[in-house]
């Protein structure tokens, strides 16, 4: 179903961005979504503190490995961008917390 001109085309220029060895990181960013929506969903049922520590172990994973990686995207401005993203979320959900205190 790849051969399919359509799916190909998609699958092109959505992998587009990225560097050859770096294919595999809208899969990454899918599967930690996944493992972060648990906590995030329930949070309401007890402490708050959860969705803090969920988000940030996150986000510093998600920082750590690309810095690791020598950047994910072909261009450089890219990687600001979705850092400064990465970073935003983390802010944000900090300043949710000890507002809620």
């Amino acid at each position: 179903w790849i051969n399919n001109s359509k799916v190909k085309a998609f699958l092109d220029s959505y992998h587009g961005p990225y560097r050859v060895k770096h294919r595999y990181w809208p899969g990454l960013l899918l599967l930690l979504r996944v493992i972060l929506l648990p906590p995030v969903a329930f949070a309401h049922s007890y402490d708050a503190s959860v969705n803090l520590l969920a988000v940030s172990t996150v986000v510093i994973a998600i920082l750590t490995w690309a810095w690791m990686a020598g950047g994910i995207y072909k261009n450089r401005w890219l990687d600001v961008l979705e850092a400064s993203i990465m970073l935003n979320l983390g802010i944000l959900t900090a300043a949710t917390y000890y507002y809620k205190m």
